[in-house]
C-alpha cells in the first residue's frame, strides 16, 4: 500500500512540473490558420507538429534538467565548428555567461553540460577579480572550476600566483604552490609565500607553511596565517617598530589589532627593552554615536632599572541617557612621576598629575546641572603625593538671558563641593603609597552677574558694563599660626565692576566697484577695558584654603587698552559670487596700566594660574605688540614682542613663519625671554632657544626626509634634533630616523626603523565573516 502511495504521489509531483512545459511547448507550436488541404497533405501536416511538439517537449525538459534557463550564453571567435554537443571556437574566442567573461585562443564549450575548456592567453574576467593562467577547466552552471599557473588580481590590489587555482564554491578560491603580494613591479619588493592560499575575495586569505620575504630574504615563517584581503579594518598583529635607545637600550615595539566590529576594536601589546624588560599593554576603544564612546589603555612593566613595577592606565567613557541626562567618568592612574617622562612624552616637559572624574550632568533650557567625583593627585616628590578629593561636586549655572524686554542680560553659577585633602606617602621606592592625614571641610562658592550693552551713541561704539559679586563660604580655615586647618567656618566676599568700550570703529574699502574683483578692507579698532576689584583684608585670605582657582584672590584695580588693525581681503569670481574673507593682516598693540600704585595688574598676577608667566614690577605691564600675515597662500608669519617702558628695554619677542607648498612644509620660531622675578621668592630664567622642523617630499611623495633642531643659545648646545627619512614604493614603505632628546638634563639618544606594507595593515590576523 505505502509502494503504490509513493508511485502516485511521484507521478503526481512529476505531472505538476511537466504541466507549465507542455503548456509553453504546445503554445510555442500552436500552427498558423491555413486553408483546408487535401487529406494526404493534412496528415502530413499533423505527423509534423507532433514531431515538432515532442522536440519542443524534450528540449524544455533537457533545459530543465540541466539548469540552462538562466543567463544567455555569448560565443565569439573567428571560426566555430559544431561536432555533437562539444562546440569549438577558435582564434580569439571569447564566451561570456553573466558578469563572467572567458577569453582564450582555443574554446571548447559543451551545451548541454555547460562545461568550457580553454587553451593559450587564458583569461577569466569577473567583477571581484581577474585570472590569468595557460590552461581553465570551468563550468558555467556551478560557477566552478581550475586554472593553471593562474596570475590573479583582485578589486583590492592583491597579486595571487601558483601553480593552480581551484574555484570550489560561489566566492571561494584555492591556490596550490601559491604567493601572495600587493606589488605590482615584476620583482615584488615583498612576497607572502604558502604551499595554498584560501581567500575570498573583499574578506580575507587563510596562508598554510607562510614565508615572509622582504626583497627576497626571508624574516619568519609561520604555519598558518590569516589576512585581510579588503580596504576596511581588519584583525591581525601590527608591523613591529625596532629601535636603539641611550634609555632603554635596544628594543622592539609590537601589537595585535582587533577589529571587533565596525564602532569597537582593541590592541594587546608586547614591547622588549633591553635595559628595562618586557612592557605589557591593552588598549579599547568604541564608538557609538551621539558623541558616546569609551576608551581605555593600561601601561605595565616592572622595571629593571629602578627595579620596581610601574604604570600609567586611563578610562575613560561618555554615555547619554534617558530623559537627556550624559553621564561620564574619566579615571587615570600612575605608578610614579618619572613614568610619563621614560616612556610617553620623553621629549618634553610633563605635569606628574593624574586624576579620577565621575560625572552626570543635565541641560534644562538656559540652565545646566551637573554633580561629579573628583580626585586629583599630584606628585610633590619621588614618595610623597598631594591628593585633593572632591566628594561630591555640585554645580548648577545660566547662560546668560535677557530680563524682561530690557537690554539688561544676567547669569549666575551655584558651586557646592567637599574637599579632602589627603597626604598620601611611602617610605621607599619599592614601598606603596598610603595615606598620612586627612583633612575634610566644605565649601560653597555662588556668583551673579548683570551686562547691559550699549549701542545708543552710535552703531560704530559700544559700551558694555557689567557687575558680579561673588561670595565663598568655608566650614574650615587655615590657622597660620598652627600651620593647621581647624574646624573654624569662614565667608569671603568681594565685588567685580567692569566697564568695556569699543570703538569708535573706523573702517574703509579699497578695490574697484565690479561684479567679480578682489577688494580690500582696512578696520582699525580700539578696545578700553577698566575693572576693579573689591580688596579683601589680609587676614581673610591668609585663612582661606587654597588648593584650586576658586580659593585665588588678588584685587584689581586697572585698565586694558588695546589697538588693532586689521586688513581683510574677498575675492569674487564667477564660480564663486558670494566670495571668501581672508583676514590678510592683523597688527595690534595693548597694555595694562594698573590705577593703584599699591597693585600689580594682572599681567603681573598671572602666575597665580601659570606658572610660567612673566611678571614685571610698576605700574605699566610690558607694552604688547604683536602681529600676523598671511603672505600668500603657503606662506604665513607671526611675532609678538613686549616692551618695558620703565626699563627701556624687550621683556621677550617671538617670531615665527609656516610655509607650505606642495610637497614642503617648514616652520621656524625664535623664543627669548629676559629673566624676570616675579617676587622674592620665584622667577623665571632667560631663555633663548631656536626651534624649527620640516618636511620636504620627492617623486610624488615616494621619497620624503624629515628633520627638527632646538637650540639654547643660553647654554649654547643643541637640546633636540631629529634626522629621519622615508621611501615609499608601490607597496612598500621604509622609515628611518634618529634623534637626540634632552630630559630633564639628560641626553637621551635614539635610533627608530619601521616598515609599511601597502595594502597589508595585519599580519598573521583574522577576520570574521
Amino acid at each position: 500500500m505505502k509502494k503504490v502511495l509513493y508511485s502516485f504521489l511521484t507521478v503526481f509531483i512529476i505531472l505538476l512540473i511537466l504541466n507549465p512545459l507542455i503548456a509553453e511547448a504546445q503554445e510555442q507550436t500552436k500552427p498558423e490558420e491555413k486553408e483546408a488541404g487535401t487529406p494526404t497533405e493534412q496528415g502530413e501536416a499533423e505527423e509534423e507538429k507532433a514531431d515538432r511538439s515532442s522536440s519542443s517537449i524534450m528540449e524544455l525538459l533537457q533545459r530543465a534538467i540541466t539548469g540552462s534557463f538562466g543567463e544567455p550564453i555569448n560565443m565569439m571567435g573567428v571560426s566555430q565548428e559544431t561536432s555533437g554537443d562539444w562546440t569549438t571556437i577558435k582564434e580569439n574566442a571569447e564566451i561570456i555567461y553573466g558578469n563572467a567573461t572567458i577569453l582564450a585562443d582555443l574554446i571548447t564549450f559543451n551545451r548541454v553540460s555547460r562545461d568550457v575548456r580553454a587553451e593559450g592567453n587564458v583569461v577569466l574576467i569577473q567583477p571581484d577579480l581577474r585570472v590569468g593562467g595557460d590552461e581553465i577547466s570551468f563550468n558555467l552552471r556551478e560557477l566552478k572550476g581550475s586554472i593553471t599557473n593562474p596570475l590573479v588580481e583582485t578589486k583590492d590590489g592583491f597579486v595571487l600566483s601558483g601553480t593552480k587555482l581551484e574555484k570550489y564554491d560561489v566566492d571561494r578560491y584555492r591556490i596550490n604552490g601559491a604567493s601572495l603580494t600587493t606589488c605590482t613591479q615584476p620583482s615584488p619588493n615583498w612576497l607572502l609565500k604558502a604551499s595554498s592560499i584560501d581567500f575570498k575575495v573583499g574578506q580575507r586569505a587563510t596562508l598554510r607553511n607562510a614565508r615572509f620575504n622582504l626583497y627576497k630574504v626571508p624574516v619568519f615563517y609561520t604555519p598558518w596565517m590569516q589576512l585581510p584581503m579588503n580596504k576596511e579594518r581588519a584583525s591581525g598583529f601590527l608591523m613591529p617598530i625596532w629601535g636603539t635607545s641611550d634609555f632603554h637600550g635596544r628594543y622592539i615595539n609590537t601589537a595585535y589589532f582587533w577589529a571587533i566590529n565596525r564602532s569597537h576594536d582593541a590592541t594587546v601589546g608586547l614591547d622588549y627593552y633591553e635595559k628595562r624588560g618586557w612592557r605589557y599593554s591593552g588598549e579599547y576603544r568604541n564608538n557609538r554615536g551621539n558623541n558616546n564612546f569609551t576608551s581605555s589603555y593600561i601601561y605595565f612593566i616592572n622595571d629593571a632599572t629602578v627595579e620596581r613595577n610601574r604604570y600609567d592606565a586611563r578610562f575613560n567613557v561618555r554615555q547619554s541617557l534617558p530623559l537627556g541626562i550624559v553621564a561620564g567618568s574619566d579615571m587615570q592612574f600612575l605608578s610614579d612621576r618619572e613614568y610619563k617622562r621614560d616612556f610617553i612624552n620623553r621629549n618634553i616637559w610633563y605635569s606628574p598629575i593624574f586624576r579620577k572624574t565621575a560625572y552626570v550632568s543635565k541641560t534644562l533650557g538656559l540652565l545646566s546641572l551637573s554633580a561629579a567625583y573628583n580626585d586629583i593627585n599630584r606628585f610633590v616628590s619621588r614618595n610623597r603625593i598631594s591628593e585633593i578629593r572632591y566628594l561630591p561636586t555640585i554645580d548648577a549655572r545660566s547662560r546668560e538671558q535677557q530680563l524682561f524686554s530690557l537690554p539688561v542680560y544676567v547669569s549666575f553659577f551655584v558651586n557646592y563641593t567637599r574637599p579632602s585633602i589627603i597626604d598620601v606617602r611611602r617610605q621607599t621606592d619599592k614601598d606603596p603609597f598610603k595615606p598620612k592625614k586627612t583633612d575634610t571641610y566644605q565649601r560653597l562658592d555662588a556668583q551673579g552677574t548683570i551686562k547691559s550693552p550699549i549701542k545708543t551713541f552710535s552703531p560704530w561704539l559700544t559700551f558694555t558694563p557689567s557687575f558680579s559679586v561673588r561670595d565663598t563660604r568655608y566650614s574650615s580655615r587655615y590657622n597660620p599660626k598652627k600651620e593647621k586647618i581647624v574646624d573654624v567656618p569662614i565667608t569671603r566676599r568681594y565685588y567685580d565692576v567692569e566697564f568695556e568700550m569699543t570703538g569708535p570703529v573706523v573702517s574703509r574699502i579699497f578695490g574697484r566697484q565690479e561684479l567679480y574683483a578682489t577688494r580690500y578692507k582696512h578696520i582699525i579698532e580700539p578696545r578700553i577695558t577698566y575693572r576693579w576689584r573689591s580688596e579683601i583684608s589680609k587676614a581673610t585670605q591668609n585663612r582661606i584654603i587654597l588648593i584650586d582657582h576658586v580659593d585665588n584672590y588678588y584685587k584689581v584695580h586697572e585698565l586694558r587698552w588695546s589697538l588693532d588693525n586689521r586688513i581683510l581681503r574677498k575675492r569674487t569670481s564667477a564660480r564663486n559670487p558670494q566670495g571668501e574673507v581672508v583676514e590678510m593682516l592683523k597688527v595690534g598693540l595693548s597694555q595694562y596700566v594698573t590705577m593703584d600704585d599699591k597693585l600689580q595688574t594682572s599681567y603681573n598676577k598671572a602666575f597665580l594660574f601659570d606658572p610660567t608667566a612673566l611678571e614685571v614690577s610698576g605700574r605699566f605691564s610690558p607694552l604688547e605688540i604683536y602681529t600676523t600675515a598671511r603672505i600668500s597662500n603657503v606662506l604665513s608669519a607671526s611675532a609678538r614682542l613686549e616692551y618695558s617702558i620703565s626699563a627701556r628695554n624687550l621683556v621677550s619677542y617671538t617670531i615665527s613663519s609656516m610655509a607650505r607648498w606642495r610637497s614642503i612644509n617648514y616652520y621656524f620660531g625664535w623664543y627669548k625671554t629676559l629673566k624676570q622675578f616675579i617676587d622674592f621668592a620665584y622667577f623665571r630664567p632667560a631663555t633663548n632657544r631656536l626651534v624649527t622642523n620640516g618636511r620636504i617630499s620627492f617623486l610624488d611623495g615616494r621619497l620624503s626626509f624629515t628633520g627638527a633642531f632646538d637650540y639654547d643659545f643660553i647654554r649654547k648646545r643643541i637640546l633636540n634634533y631629529l634626522i629621519g627619512g622615508s621611501v615609499n614604493s608601490q607597496c612598500l614603505g621604509l622609515t628611518v630616523d634618529a634623534r637626540s632628546l634632552n630630559i630633564l638634563g639628560k641626553q637621551d639618544f635614539q635610533f627608530r626603523f619601521g616598515i609599511t606594507i601597502g595594502g597589508l595593515r595585519s599580519l598573521l590576523g583574522s577576520q570574521y565573516d
